[in-house]
């Protein structure tokens, strides 16, 4: 690629929570895009009205966008019918939003806010630390409801934790001794991976019982995570950063068995594999630079960039080998 390909042109990028669309902003218009296989669904350009922020509300033609001249106001819109149906002011940034059949997650600067989709009552106020990138992770059940929710907490390396529907919870526990880089929830809700700010060390945790089941090691050299996904059956994590790699770990069938003893080290509540520093076992390298995000899409990882290109790789874990089998520049 030319240096001028790897310029980014794209100000907001995302997956819906089923990771079967993903969501972009190119100056005043948005695109969605079906993940696998590719193609272009939908599209719209507003006047003299830029765009921060678009997610969606599963694969459907409501979304949540927050304009560039409004960056304190989540409009939701509906596509179909090109018009508002509803917005709602806040006193600081929104950094990140997400959007369900019951629920919208809005999060500003320090607190993420949970409002019923039906009536607008608040139910739910989270404070947290700085939080300038929008740091989130969410589920959904079978109804596109909102399931678990993710956030960090106030204290450095702390997640609060939000488990809705059926058996509710709430947790709040240490990851880390320090900052947070990111974090994502597999698709069930019952696994977090959570990234170190250094982005050298990798978590498992169990959502239920707060325990570290599995560490991993990206490497030595610091690097920012760009983006963290799991499979559909939690056995890989796959996750990116700055060093143009993408890196794939293993995750044992029984990790989540709890240990024979307690165990305890650095305040954190070990399962059975502790805080062994495991390898990736699968490893590609990009020529694509730029901030990405990553998901599993029917077996397959698709990788899209913020400078505009997807790509569709296969994996297979026998050979410990992935490959690309496609590459489109999705902002012609």
């Amino acid at each position: 690629m030319t240096n001028q390909e790897i310029l980014p042109l794209v100000s907001s990028l995302s997956f819906n929570p089923q990771k079967n669309c993903f969501s972009c902003s190119i100056s005043n218009s948005f695109k969605v895009y079906n993940s696998n296989p590719f193609h272009k669904r939908f599209k719209r350009a507003f006047e003299n009205k830029n765009i921060n922020i678009v997610e969606m509300l599963g694969s459907s033609n409501i979304l949540v966008i927050v304009f560039e001249n409004k960056p304190n106001q989540l409009t939701i819109w509906d596509d179909y019918q090109s018009q508002d149906l509803i917005t709602l002011d806040f006193d600081t940034k929104i950094t990140s939003a997400k959007l369900f059949i019951d629920k919208v997650v809005v999060c500003c600067l320090n607190k993420v806010i949970v409002y019923r989709f039906d009536s607008l009552e608040e139910i739910e106020r989270i404070s947290t630390c700085n939080n300038p990138k929008g740091l989130i992770a969410v589920t959904e059940n079978i109804r596109q409801n909102l399931d678990v929710l993710a956030v960090p907490g106030e204290k450095k390396g702390e997640i609060v934790l939000n488990k809705y529907g059926n058996n509710p919870f709430v947790s709040k526990f240490k990851t880390f001794d320090q900052q947070i880089e990111t974090f994502e929830l597999s698709k069930n809700g019952k696994l977090l991976g959570v990234c170190s700010i250094d982005g050298t060390l990798i978590r498992i945790f169990n959502c239920e019982t707060k325990y570290c089941v599995y560490q991993f090691k990206r490497g030595k050299k610091k690097a920012v995570i760009f983006s963290m996904s799991f499979n559909k059956n939690n056995s890989l994590l796959a996750i990116t950063s700055n060093r143009k790699s993408i890196h794939i770990f293993e995750i044992p069938a029984d990790v989540s068995q709890r240990p024979t003893k307690n165990r305890e080290k650095k305040g954190l509540k070990l399962g059975k594999y502790g805080l062994k520093n495991n390898r990736s076992m699968m490893k590609y390298q990009l020529n694509n630079i730029c901030y990405n995000t990553i998901a599993f899409v029917n077996d397959e990882l698709i990788v899209v960039s913020n400078n505009g290109w997807y790509y569709r790789f296969s994996v297979n874990v026998d050979k410990k080998e992935i490959k690309q089998k496609e590459e489109n520049h999705f902002v012609k």
